[in-house]
């Protein structure tokens, strides 16, 4: 999380606080010197060296601890022992040496035990935790930091109970779990009401901040950031400010008040320059930047944009440069200077792929992507596509690893309070045994006293029923507990699928992009249809269209392998590679079109002979030379239909597809067609005929198909194209589509 800082207290078992190195090692030193009594003053000015020296150099901090701990067990000063046994193990936590971590502390924690002191052994406690925090073991920790928070509480020492709950509630925080931490918090400030500690009040409602825009809940998110800024305000804590009110721009601008956003921007900016800490004003200038782009001033974010490359630059922040660098160019493109937004993402790319951090390179793909869309640079856009559903699957198998991860920590933190659990229960059990016991003892006395027995059994059993109802009621609550479990895992996994969908999403909107528009279609006959049915979002079917300079018409309806996604990737290259197949290269005949993306579609997938992979895609692909009315027409597995007057002719294809079929390739094969006005040329994938439905629940198959466009010719194409639909429908009825369903039909005027 953000903005959340773990504070690690050695106050409470070391004493003195930190200060400047030199003058007061020297004055220890000085001191040390001059003292020549062996007791427990000695013994606290060589911690006092130790402690110093903790924060810069642990091995001399360590070799401190070792003097002191002779000399305490010299003169018997356990308090001593203690104290350096504690410091020693929180070096060793500092050189992530955690095993001689956990035993000096956990000495350290015998003795204050043994001396029953509860603000000692709550601080040493603390100290153990955050080992188990810094070494990833969540569910120790959590055990940890709530004895630590029971024996503060214990002890009365509510400013050692406030820093405890305090790094609770960031530890709780920065392992994932939101709820847990605003619960912690929650108790902080109930503490906090008691010492009016104003420095830590504004802390707390900072990080509550936090975790509520997190969660998104912008509204509160805003009204406890108010609560900080004003009293860090009175604090004039200025750093602290400045941070305060960057957060609120960030709240603002999430919940779409664009006006406050840009004023908590400037102010903070504002701040940071009379501080003189540029870097951290370069970072809100790009947060402005963003600011500015989302309300389309791309002039003004690109002048924000400016200031912060050239603070970035100068302090050498490789992330900050390149996160500025791709602002820039989304500016430009919102102003549709696609060459300079171009120039500056090709700037950013390098860098973004050296750090690699992955919600930065599905960022930049994102904005290549939409940037090449916009330069009809459709091979570069599927690249920079494929790069971007790559990272995309990525940060969602990374996702959904911290997801299982942190279930796993969920279920260690469970199984922790059914260990507790299970040590209160066999109490119980034992209590009970005694109680048994006693209760025969009291029987046998109670034989004279036969009254006196039947007192005690209607007791007895008073007892065991209040204690079966309250054993239902604890029953009933973890009941309550598991079904919160459940729901907040259910909430994590449909934000999951949320964003899933959401770049399934992304990718039809570039697929829809890409495939060819109405104006070019319209240019190849004023009088056409096409009914396309993805499947799923996105689709493995594709329709494709170009009019040459020469008067010829080229046109052609592919179906890939699969459909959805990997189908959706398939027909990105299908139609990129005749666009540099026909456009590019000006190959115009039907046959060498079809041999030449054969080639490509094997050389892109790398395919092998041996053992064959599908993949590939079964087309049908028209030339119509408009000079002399006739029609060059090959195809893969996918046939053409001519429908002149009544009569339907259909022209087959070659029996092979798009891919990888046999060791020898064999080129493909081409019909010519003399056409004549009112002719209708139809072109379809399989996914219309093999669709199950009727009342059978049987496949469509050609010939209802063919019958259907027989039926439908006569009325226009519109029309025609409505009814195959309709018709299409009745028959799947409540059964699932099972493929992507394209249907084209171009009229000769």
């Amino acid at each position: 999380m953000k903005h959340f800082l773990l504070i690690v207290v050695f106050y409470f078992f070391c004493g003195p606080l930190f200060s400047q190195e030199g003058e007061v090692i020297d004055g220890i030193r000085h001191k040390l010197k001059s003292y020549s009594k062996n007791d427990s003053v000695k013994v606290e000015l060589v911690l006092d060296l130790a402690w110093e020296y903790s924060f810069y150099d642990f091995r001399k901090s360590l070799s401190h601890c070792d003097e002191a701990i002779a000399l305490s067990r010299k003169i018997g000063y356990e308090s001593g022992v203690a104290s350096a046994l504690s410091m020693k193990g929180n070096n060793y936590r500092a050189l992530s040496m955690y095993d001689s971590a956990y035993y000096f502390l956990n000495q350290s924690l015998k003795i204050r035990k043994k001396q029953n002191r509860k603000t000692k052994i709550a601080a040493v406690l603390q100290n153990i935790a955050n080992v188990y925090n810094q070494e990833g073991n969540v569910p120790e920790a959590a055990a940890m930091y709530n004895e630590a928070l029971k024996t503060a509480e214990e002890s009365g020492d509510k400013k050692l109970e406030l820093v405890v709950a305090t790094n609770l509630a960031a530890m709780y925080g920065t392992s994932g779990f939101p709820k847990k931490a605003v619960e912690v918090l929650n108790r902080a400030f109930a503490i906090n009401k008691v010492l009016k500690d104003e420095h830590q009040e504004t802390f707390l409602y900072s990080t509550l901040a936090t975790l509520q825009e997190e969660q998104g809940n912008i509204k509160e998110a805003i009204k406890n950031g108010l609560k900080a800024l004003e009293l860090v305000q009175k604090q004039k804590d200025y750093q602290q400010e400045a941070a305060v009110k960057s957060n609120l721009a960030t709240y603002y601008r999430a919940s779409g008040d664009h006006e406050k956003a840009s004023q908590y921007y400037q102010e903070a900016v504002e701040v940071y320059a009379k501080l003189q800490d540029s870097l951290s004003m370069a970072k809100v200038y790009n947060n402005f930047a963003m600011e500015c782009l989302s309300v389309h001033q791309p002039d003004l974010a690109l002048l924000s944009s400016f200031k912060s490359l050239r603070i970035a630059k100068k302090e050498e922040d490789t992330v900050l440069y390149y996160n500025t660098l791709l602002t820039i160019a989304d500016a430009y493109t919102q102003k549709k200077d696609f060459k300079q937004a171009l120039a500056y993402a090709m700037e950013a790319k390098p860098l973004v792929e050296k750090i690699g951090i992955r919600k930065n390179l599905k960022e930049m793909y994102a904005s290549l992507s939409d940037l090449y869309i916009s330069m009809k640079d459709y091979k570069s856009a599927t690249e920079a596509l494929v790069k971007l559903m790559q990272n995309t699957d990525s940060m969602n198998l990374e996702s959904n690893n911290q997801l299982v991860a942190n279930v796993g920590v969920e279920m260690g933190l469970f199984a922790k309070e059914k260990e507790i659990e299970l040590l209160n229960k066999n109490a119980e059990i034992k209590e009970i045994e005694l109680n048994r016991q006693k209760n025969i003892r009291w029987l046998l006395v109670g034989i004279v006293f036969l009254f006196g027995v039947i007192g005690i059994i209607v007791l007895g059993a008073y007892r065991r029923i209040k204690k079966s109802n309250v054993i239902i009621e604890n029953q009933k609550l973890e009941v309550e507990l598991k079904n919160e479990e459940v729901i907040h895992q259910k909430e994590i996994v449909e934000e999951k699928q949320k964003e899933i969908i959401d770049s399934i999403n992304y990718a039809r909107r570039i697929q829809m992009a890409v495939l060819t528009g109405e104006d070019v279609w319209n240019k190849v006959s004023r009088e056409h249809f096409i009914l396309f049915k993805p499947k799923d979002i996105v689709s493995g079917d594709f329709y494709w269209a170009y009019n040459t300079p020469n008067n010829r018409s080229v046109f052609a309806l592919a179906d890939c392998t699969g459909h959805g996604v990997p189908g959706g990737f398939m027909s990105m290259l299908g139609n990129s590679f005749l666009n540099e197949i026909v456009v590019e290269n000006k190959i115009f005949k039907a046959s060498e079109i079809l041999n030449k993306l054969r080639s490509k579609i094997i050389n892109a997938l790398e395919q092998k002979g041996g053992a064959q992979q599908k993949d590939g895609m079964d087309i049908s692909l028209c030339v119509w030379n408009k000079i002399d009315n006739t029609l060059e027409f090959a195809g893969a597995n996918n046939p053409l239909w001519l429908l002149r007057g009544k009569e339907l002719m259909e022209y087959k294809a070659d029996k092979m597809p798009i891919g990888l079929y046999l060791e020898t390739e064999v080129p493909f094969s081409g019909s010519t067609i003399q056409l004549e006005k009112g002719d209708i040329i139809y072109l379809s994938t399989d996914g219309y005929a093999d669709q199950f439905g009727g009342p059978k629940g049987k496949k469509l198959k050609y010939k209802p198909l063919i019958e259907s466009i027989i039926r439908n010719s006569i009325a226009d194409m519109t029309t025609q194209k409505i009814n195959l639909e309709t018709s299409f429908n009745e028959w799947k009825g409540n059964h699932e589509q099972v493929d992507d369903v394209s249907l084209i039909g171009v009229k000769v005027i």
